[in-house]
């Protein structure tokens, strides 16, 4: 994961899920354009950090969800992307190395996570159900707006991209 994630683990946890001091803009974590994948909550705190969970049903009558792909913003990296266990998933990510350092905290970061990847260990998201995938997301952008892509994957093989 991150190499001073021990660092990291402290200034979160006395974060906590922080709202940015003062009044920080509106950021909008939309992305996944003519979706079904949906980001929940569709916006939150400028400045801070937040927890957002991508919203997957399954809308195929004969195949299950067994993979989720999210790539995370390329040109607003995102210093701290966090996930959580969850019971009959594998969760990996990937690291990208930044062409210019961002500041988080006083501290220099020149790798942040690209795409985190949720793949089924038990059955995945069976037809006609729906399953939340959060993260934790931080720093936040003062203002603007967040694109997320996502990709699905089904037992049949098939993939379906959802950010076209």
């Amino acid at each position: 994961m991150f190499q001073k994630s021990s660092l990291r683990s402290r200034i979160l946890t006395r974060l906590g899920v922080g709202i940015g001091a003062g009044v920080a803009a509106i950021v909008a974590l939309t992305g996944l354009a003519q979706a079904h994948v949906t980001v929940q909550p569709g916006s939150a705190e400028g400045g801070g950090f937040s927890v957002v969970a991508f919203r997957v049903p399954n809308e195929r009558d004969d195949a299950s969800t067994t993979q989720l792909r999210v790539t995370l913003p390329k040109d607003q990296p995102i210093g701290s992307v966090q996930t959580t266990p969850m019971a009959g998933w594998k969760i990996t990510t990937a690291i990208r190395q930044l062409d210019k350092p961002i500041e988080m905290f006083g501290e220099q970061l020149d790798t942040v996570v690209a795409e985190v990847t949720w793949t089924a260990t038990a059955g995945g998201i069976r037809p006609g159900q729906f399953q939340d995938f959060e993260l934790s997301l931080g720093q936040l952008p003062e203002s603007g707006e967040l694109v997320f892509n996502a990709l699905q994957t089904y037992s049949s093989g098939e993939k379906v991209n959802w950010n076209q």
